[in-house]
């Protein structure tokens, strides 16, 4: 709520691995490096965090008339906290890497300055 205070806790069951832990290492590895790096989601980096992301575009409609936009992280990479996903309907082809990333990342770090 407006006040910080937890409204639903959701209680984790695991039912199944689908990946060996040494796969979903070395996934998080990949997509912390596009962060990192010099890949798709490298403005979404901020210094002293192990961020993991990956942006994407959907084409929808005829000849991709209607682009979608998408970026999903996770943080720190190596023992994950938090998760965000974040899509624009009809948004520009640099939307997931341009605006949604840096927004989502910079939203989730107010937040955690005023806790």
């Amino acid at each position: 709520d407006n006040a910080g205070n937890t409204i639903y806790k959701h209680k984790t069951e695991v039912k199944r691995q689908v990946m060996s832990k040494s796969v979903c290492e070395t996934l998080a590895q990949v997509l912390e490096d596009g962060v990192s790096g010099n890949g798709g989601a490298k403005n979404a980096y901020v210094k002293g965090y192990k961020i993991a992301a990956k942006t994407g575009t959907a084409q929808i409609g005829i000849n991709g008339a209607s682009d979608h936009g998408a970026f999903v992280c996770f943080a720190p990479s190596d023992n994950p906290q938090i998760a965000i996903a974040v899509s624009g309907e009809k948004a520009a082809a640099k939307f997931a890497s341009k605006v949604s990333g840096p927004s989502a990342v910079e939203e989730e770090m107010d937040n955690e300055n005023d806790s």
